[in-house]
Parts: structure tokens; C-alpha cells; sequence
């Protein structure tokens, strides 16, 4: 079953929250033809949201306003890329105002650009009345960004391809997320760029054995997890590896990074323990951490993401 449209309706507007992922296992097959990786990952969404506002009238320009997390208002946002290969698509005049409240830090492997765009496509199909079905959003989002594709297929999927390829999964995990953010905007291209096949290996099984321990404790889920992208970002960005190494020790478990950096994570099964790992990270590093579950309940179409907030712990941010 296909993911929620993210979509909920209020008067002459249309409101779209969009959450966050995570990787709990990324793999990199190798380099193809067309200069894309060829990747196979176990991506989760997690209680971590941008919010979108769209609002009439819409017969006019496109107006677009970012505030909070750092995030560009202009052609360099992902949000203005979707709602252009929307209007090509549907020949419609891109009219209308759009808000982006923004949460999810840039350049931390959380997705937060895919989510905006998914929820811009999303959210403009809505606002615009062109009746386009989850499947053909998620393939003009293929053409915005490689990540956009998963957010039309949550909570969980196994991603393949360029990140195209999305397989939906049960991964109800019942525990809790501690999110580490250095203060860095990791480049993904230049991660990708340092990656060497024989200098990353990883167990060809790897998105398996994780899925499979969806019922284990978090010390031993923690010990199948895997990123193959994390020695080039460590080797790239020296003060990443060194907060990984400072957070294993004080986690006392191992600690992965999503996607392509600087992000990283643990998996704890108490939330007592979960906020004091939180706390210890923010008040010896200064570092900017929240708490967080995962998504584990796939929506049906009339669902939306308000209702995901209502049911899920949100994320809960030292700063």
C-alpha cells in the first residue's frame, strides 16, 4: 500500500507536514553509467517535520517564503524545482503562495529537501485540483531529487536504484531515536565523490538482517545497522568522525549516520535513557540533538500527517 498523500484541508488552503528519514541501512553497489550510485537502503521516516502551507488565489505567480531551519527561498530550493516540473507537467499556471516552515536541518542526511519537494508535489496537486495519483507524483519526484520517491511510500521502504526503486516494509520498531547534528552542512556529492567500493565493504544481506530485527532490543538491532558512506564523510569532514567516536563511547552501543551525513543516531529502548544520552550530548558537546520514534503506521489516503503528529512522540529538540 502506497503512503498518505500528506495532505490536510483547511479553508481555501492546503496544509502538508512531511517528516524526516533515516537510513538504517545504506548500501553502495557501485558507480553506473549515467555518474548515479547504485544504492539499496532500509529508510524510516521519523517524528521530525517541515510544514507547507498553500493558499490562494492561485492565478497569479508563485510566491514562496522559508522560515526557520536555514533554507534558501529560491531556485536552489527543491520546493521551487517540484512546483515547476509540476506546472510543466500539468500545463498549469504556478500561481499561489507557499509557506515553508522548516524543522529538519539542511545537509544532515534527514531528507528534509525530498520531504519538502514531495510535499510541495503533493500539496500542489491538492491546491491546483489536478487529480494525479501518488504513483505519477512519485515519478516526476524521481526527476527532482532521488530521495523525493520515498516519501510517497511511508512509513518504511527498502529504496533501490538511484533511489527510484521504492519497496514498501512493515519496520515497526518500538523504540527511541537520539539525532545528532554537528554544526555542518555535509555535501552529499562530495561524499558520494569519496566512496571506493574497496574500502566500504559491507554484508550484501545487510537491509535483511535489519529488517529482520525489527523485534530485537536496541543494543542488538544497533549492531546490524550499516552505512557504507560514512568512512568518505568522516574522511571528508574530520569533526564528524569525531563526535561518532564521542557519542558510541557515551551511547556505550554503535552509532550510524543517515544518509550521506552529518547526521547521526542511536537506538535506545527507554525513553529515560534516550533523554539522558540526549541531554549529555548537548550539555558536554553543545551539540544540537532530538528525540525521536519512528513512524511505524502506514495511512491510507483520507489520513494526514496531523494525524501522525497526534499519535507519535514528536521530536523533542535541545538547543
Amino acid at each position: 500500500m502506497d503512503g498518505c498523500p500528506l495532505i490536510g484541508f483547511r479553508a481555501e488552503a492546503v496544509a502538508v507536514t512531511v517528516p524526516a528519514k533515516m537510513n538504517l541501512a545504506l548500501l553502495v553497489h557501485g558507480r553506473r553509467p549515467d555518474g548515479f550510485h547504485e544504492i539499496e537502503s532500509l529508510v524510516v521516516a521519523v517524528t521530525l517535520y517541515d510544514r507547507l502551507v498553500f493558499r490562494g488565489p492561485n492565478d497569479r505567480f508563485l510566491f514562496f517564503q522559508a522560515r526557520g531551519e536555514a533554507s534558501p527561498a529560491d531556485i536552489r530550493n527543491l520546493v521551487w524545482r517540484a512546483a515547476a516540473r509540476l506546472a510543466r507537467h500539468a500545463a498549469a499556471v504556478p500561481g499561489g503562495a507557499v509557506v515553508l516552515d522548516k524543522s529538519i536541518p539542511a545537509g544532515t542526511g534527514l531528507g528534509g529537501g525530498s520531504a519538502d519537494a514531495a510535499g510541495t508535489l503533493a500539496g500542489l496537486n491538492a491546491f491546483w485540483r489536478l487529480g494525479l495519483s501518488d504513483g505519477q507524483l512519485s515519478r516526476l519526484g524521481a526527476e527532482v531529487g532521488a530521495d523525493v520517491p520515498f516519501f510517497f511510500h511511508l512509513p518504511a521502504a527498502v529504496v533501490r536504484g538511484r533511489g527510484e526503486q521504492v519497496e514498501q516494509v512493515l519496520f515497526d520498531w518500538p523504540g527511541w531515536v537520539v539525532l545528532a547534528a554537528p554544526d555542518l552542512s555535509v555535501s552529499t556529492a562530495a561524499v558520494y565523490a569519496g566512496w571506493r567500493a574497496d574500502s566500504t565493504p559491507a554484508p550484501r544481506d545487510a537491509v535483511a538482517r535489519v529488517l529482520d530485527g525489527r523485534r530485537l532490543e536496541a543494543g542488538e538491532l544497533s549492531e546490524r545497522l550499516v552505512n557504507m558512506l560514512e568512512k568518505p564523510a568522516f574522511n571528508l569532514y574530520p569533526e564528524l568522525g569525531r563526535l561518532h567516536q564521542v557519542m558510541e563511547r557515551l551511547a556505550g552501543r554503535p552509532v550510524r549516520m543517515t544518509g550521506s551525513g552529518g547526521g547521526l543516531y542511536a537506538l535506545l529502548d527507554q525513553q529515560e535513557d534516550a533523554a539522558r544520552l540526549a541531554d549529555r550530548l548537548h550539555r558536554e558537546l553543545g551539540t544540537r540533538t532530538w528525540l525521536l520514534r519512528l513512524l511505524t503506521t502506514p495511512c491510507d489516503s483520507g489520513d494526514s500527517y496531523e494525524h501522525h503528529r497526534d499519535t507519535c512522540q514528536a521530536g523533542q529538540r535541545s538547543s
